[in-house]
């Protein structure tokens, strides 16, 4: 990550010094774009490694996610319906991790509706995840959904989504979903996925929830 600040950082003086030359602003920003993805992949494959173990805050969650997802489709003709309530409690979490997470799932689910469509995005206060089917002991959490109106999963490949390097996409490199499931395990929650063939997938993740910071900020 250090290399890639560092060519980041020389890409863009030099964009500065080539102002008003369109065909080398074109080729510099196409590596700037590069780097940029290479830095995501980065983030992702740290999420595999000791060095990918979250630095934690109590934060409210709902800022991050609308903030990370609203990035994602920038400049897509997607829709992206948000269900965030106001008193969604706060959670302890690394922002940057998390936001990663809901990166990737956007992404993914932006990738599932070849031409366009819809992305609904909310989150709910759930004091016992294991009623809605996480593995998770009862105590208060947040609950995050993400659902796309796309193509779906095959029942075969369901079982498959979160290893690493396994994608069905001919320009995806099978991190994505399973970097998101490490950095969510890693705060302590679960992630989980229900897809219908031809009609549309959601994914969901649950992370411990401190309610009472919500108290004291509100």
């Amino acid at each position: 990550n250090n290399f890639l600040q560092a060519i980041m950082g020389n890409i863009s003086l030099a964009q500065t010094r080539a102002e008003g030359k369109s065909e080398l602003q074109y080729f510099l920003s196409q590596a700037l774009s590069a780097c940029t993805r290479a830095q995501g992949v980065t983030r992702q494959l740290l999420a595999f490694s000791r060095g990918g173990k979250p630095l934690k805050r109590v934060l409210p969650i709902a800022s991050v996610i609308q903030e990370s997802a609203s990035f994602a489709v920038r400049g897509s003709k997607t829709i992206v319906k948000f269900d965030l309530p106001d008193n969604l409690w706060c959670c302890s979490i690394d922002d940057g991790q998390i936001a990663q997470v809901v990166s990737n799932l956007v992404i993914n689910a932006e990738q599932a509706m070849p031409k366009t469509g819809t992305i609904s995005i909310g989150a709910f206060n759930c004091s016992d995840p294991a009623a809605y089917g996480f593995p998770l002991p009862k105590s208060p959490h947040v609950v995050v959904r993400i659902a796309d109106t796309g193509i779906g999963i095959s029942p075969e490949d369901l079982p498959k989504v979160f290893d690493p390097y396994f994608t069905t996409k001919s320009t995806g490199n099978g991190l994505g979903l399973a970097s998101a499931y490490m950095i969510v395990k890693n705060h302590e929650g679960f992630v989980q996925v229900h897809s219908t063939k031809g009609e549309g997938t959601e994914v969901s993740f649950a992370i411990p929830a401190v309610p009472q910071a919500f108290l004291n900020s509100a």
